[in-house]
């Protein structure tokens, strides 16, 4: 999870300071979330109530199906799920703080600042 403020803050410095041209960074927030995890905290910062229920291979490549994806393309979908969620929600980088110079927000506060927007 990284804040979208984060993700400005650091093209702001892409941009305007030459020692950045060239480089390509991965951020993130400072920890990592599960889909799980994001979703109990979000009832607890905005007092609605979220479930999240985690589906099988089977049951995603089944609901894409139905959607009409091919069955190539669900079979792709399917195999980069299983490949690359570990690594979108377990690994932290430290590129916003080494960028900006400040601590990348945490989730949970982002999720307190949004409150209000969420609730209309």
């Amino acid at each position: 999870m990284v804040d979208p403020v984060d993700i400005a803050a650091v093209a702001v410095e892409s941009l305007v300071r030459q020692c950045h041209t060239g480089k390509v960074y991965t951020l993130s927030g400072p920890r990592p979330f599960s889909p799980g995890e994001q979703t109990g905290i979000r009832p607890r910062c905005w007092a609605a109530p979220l479930r999240f229920e985690e589906i099988s291979a089977t049951e995603s490549r089944s609901a894409l199906l139905s959607f009409g994806v091919t069955p190539e393309l669900a079979d792709a979908i399917t195999a980069l799920r299983a490949t690359a969620l570990e690594s979108f929600t377990v690994v932290v980088h430290p590129t916003v703080e080494q960028v900006t110079g400040r601590p990348p927000r945490d989730f949970r506060e982002w999720a307190i600042a949004h409150r209000a927007e969420f609730l209309h």
